[in-house]
């Protein structure tokens, strides 16, 4: 059986995570918005792996100085 993906996308600021996540197998796209921590984020990507389960996870984010402190969590 072939891997489903859920591609994320994430934009990061001193207020909001904004996240845009995208499912190859349906074609569904989810834009979300959380606090700007890594519980906040972690919350909302629960809440997608509970609408997509099965799926595996791909994010990325931009490469700004908040955008580093996210990779390293």
């Amino acid at each position: 059986m072939k891997q489903s993906f859920i591609y994320v996308g994430l934009d990061v600021d001193d207020t909001q995570y904004h996240g845009s996540a995208f499912a190859t197998h349906t074609g569904i796209v989810v834009d979300f918005h959380c606090r700007p921590t890594l519980k906040g984020l972690l919350r909302q990507l629960e809440t997608l792996r509970q609408h997509f389960s099965g799926c595996a996870f791909r994010l990325c984010d931009e490469a700004s100085s908040l955008g580093y402190t996210l990779q390293r969590d």
